[in-house]
This record gives C-alpha cells, structure tokens and sequence, in this order.
C-alpha cells in the first residue's frame, strides 16, 4: 500500500500569499490570523483517483517520510486517521 501525494498550491487557502512554512527566508508570506495556514494538497491512495485535502503544516509533515521521495510515502494508520479528519474539496 502506498500514499502519493502532490502540493496544489503553495499559497495559504485563506490569502494569496505563500504558506509561511513554504515560503524562503527572504520572501513574503501569508499571516494567518485565524490559526495555521493551510495549503491544498492533491493525496492518492493505492492508485484511487485523488482528492484535495486542506492541510496545515503538521499534517502535511505528517505524510512525508524521509527515506522516500517527497511525491510518495508509505501508507500508515496514523495517516488514514488524520486524513478522516479533513475537508475534501470537490
């Protein structure tokens, strides 16, 4: 089983700036006053087409996996139980 995943976007869902964890050191980003920001990412499990999640910076480090390239980690049960939790944008 394996889960493959791509950024949508790189700017925060709630602005047009780039996510402050995925923005470089000298560039502008977004200011999340409402919380975390939260950037779209595109997840596919075991070849089912993809959804797109909202995921805050936790979440999002929650799927990579430093062995494994960044498009591609190992599925887990931890990984299942956080994407439960999300918003699914159709």
């Amino acid at each position: 089983m394996n889960t493959k995943y791509k950024l949508v976007s790189n700017k925060c869902v709630n602005s047009n700036w780039k996510a402050r964890f995925l923005a470089d050191e000298n560039e502008e980003w977004c200011q999340c006053s409402f919380g975390e920001c939260k950037v779209k990412v595109a997840i596919e499990n075991n070849g089912h087409p993809s959804y797109v999640y909202i995921l805050t910076e936790k979440e999002l480090a929650s799927l990579q996996d430093k062995e494994a390239p960044k498009y591609e980690t190992p599925f887990v049960k931890e990984t299942m139980e956080l994407l439960d939790k999300l918003t699914i944008i159709k």
